[in-house]
């Protein structure tokens, strides 16, 4: 007569992509023990992946991760990674055996997207009498200012992952497939977002026996306007970490995931995206394949503000509005009146707002959200985009100063295009995005982008429009 294993397994797979397309992999095996004696162990337990470059990292058991441990080709392109596990499971308790490998080239980045598929392949535990397991896996894309929404199917997913959980029997696999598209996100639910990204890497260096540090944690959450109780629990928490022992820190950082979680659907309510107009949407993907582009090699990613999107298809609309019902400006057409009324649209449409804020290489014009936008009033003689190398420096100096990559140049072009009846060009050629390098200091020096956006004073009535 057999007799039923105590033992019960479940295993984690948390996927880190980079933006070069590499993956960082941490797979987490657990053996809990429900019966009333220890449970011996001696057996090979090993993780199967599919056969890319693989490197191994780590290989963690309880946190300790001093193991032998072995890895190897096996037939038909898989690639296999374990240890000889020896000791034993004690009474309701538990056993977890983590490692962390490096995985070349397994993402494909594309200007569309970043796209994840990989099967996932389940454990062989049937030397313990298991013959069925519990499979959580999760794929984390890397923050990304354009990039704001995940595709993925039966997967619960937010801005920057999706996560998939499903029973495993024997070598029959689940693929796994997500990808990271452009989309537009408010602030608040992009810090949010951040947070449980966040939470998921400290989760996996937890389980590979790393210390974890809370800082960027932190900072995410104040920026994600959380209710203030919720914070100061979550502070709570992380005031008291590192006095719990292995077991409950992994317990506290899963409740905490699990309460982020929770609080998305609400965030999103409280912060919702103004509509975006036809016009602006289409001229939007064509500025977000610019920036990608001229972002390319320049490891732009952590200085890009968050909420630059945002602030950017805002002044799109602005762009927009003036070209379809022209504010009636003043004769003598000021850089102060110009500030009155871009304020004044920017109120109307919600967001955060900061006018003359002050920094070390001047006064910039406006902080919207987190990226600086300088203005300019020019005569741009009926060119699209002619005469704003000037200001382009000035742009970037002001965006570095405060630590970005990236900054906004507007242009209100004061040319009476009425008087030539020469056709108005078309938004995207009143748009341009620029690499400027900064002036040579203490730092060296760094390369900020600039996009110079050009709004129409005065343009063409209909019935004067000329023909191309």
């Amino acid at each position: 007569m057999s007799t039923v294993s105590p033992l019960s397994g479940s295993m984690e797979r948390i996927a880190f992509v980079q933006a070069n397309g590499d993956v960082q992999e941490v797979l987490a095996l657990e053996l809990r023990n429900d019966g009333d004696s220890e449970f011996p162990l001696d057996g090979w337990v090993g993780f199967v992946v599919t056969e890319t470059e693989n490197r191994v990292e780590l290989v963690c058991d309880d946190g300790n991760c001093t193991p032998p441990w072995e890895a190897g080709v096996l037939e038909l392109g898989r690639y296999q990674v374990g240890s000889h596990l020896k000791g034993g499971i004690p009474p309701k308790g538990r056993r977890l055996f983590a490692v962390r490998m490096l995985r070349r080239s397994l993402a494909d980045v594309s200007n569309g997207g970043i796209s994840f598929a990989d099967p996932a392949l389940g454990v062989d535990l049937t030397f313990l009498g298991i013959s069925r397991i519990r499979i959580r896996a999760t794929v984390v894309f890397p923050a990304d200012h354009i990039r704001r929404d995940v595709l993925a199917s039966d997967a619960v997913h937010t801005s920057r992952m999706a996560s998939w959980e499903f029973e495993s029997a024997g070598d029959v696999p689940r693929h796994l497939r997500a990808k990271a598209v452009r989309a537009l996100l408010p602030s608040a639910p992009q810090r949010l977002d951040d947070a449980i990204a966040e939470l998921q890497r400290l989760l996996a260096a937890h389980v590979v026996g790393e210390s974890v540090k809370f800082e960027q944690l932190q900072r995410n959450l104040r920026e994600a306007r959380l209710p203030v109780e919720m914070l100061d629990r979550v502070d709570l928490v992380l005031s008291v970490f590192d006095g719990f022992g292995f077991d409950a820190r992994e317990a506290h950082l899963r409740e905490l995931l699990s309460e982020l979680a929770g609080a998305r659907a609400r965030v999103l309510a409280d912060n919702p995206f103004p509509a975006v107009a036809s016009g602006v949407e289409t001229t939007s993907e064509w500025l977000a394949r610019s920036i990608e582009r001229e972002a390319l090699g320049l490891e732009l990613a952590s200085r890009l503000p968050a909420d630059a999107w945002t602030a950017l298809v805002t002044l799109m609309h602005y762009q927009a509005a003036q070209r379809k019902a022209p504010h009636k400006w003043s004769p003598r057409l000021s850089e102060k009146g110009f500030q009155e009324q871009l304020h004044q649209f920017l109120e109307a449409r919600g967001g955060l707002v900061e006018r003359e804020v002050q920094t070390a290489k001047g006064r910039i014009d406006f902080l919207l959200g987190s990226m600086p936008v300088e203005l300019k009033v020019r005569d741009l003689g009926g060119e699209s985009l002619g005469q704003v190398d000037a200001n382009l420096q000035q742009a970037a100096e002001y965006a570095s100063s405060r630590g970005s990559g990236l900054g906004c140049l507007l242009i209100l072009d004061k040319h009476r295009h009425m008087d030539g009846g020469k056709h108005l060009a078309q938004e995207k050629e009143q748009i341009q995005v620029r690499r400027v390098t900064s002036k040579e200091g203490i730092g060296g020096t760094s390369v900020t982008l600039v996009v110079a956006l050009v709004v129409v004073a005065f343009p063409p009535t209909p019935s004067r429009l000329g023909r191309r």
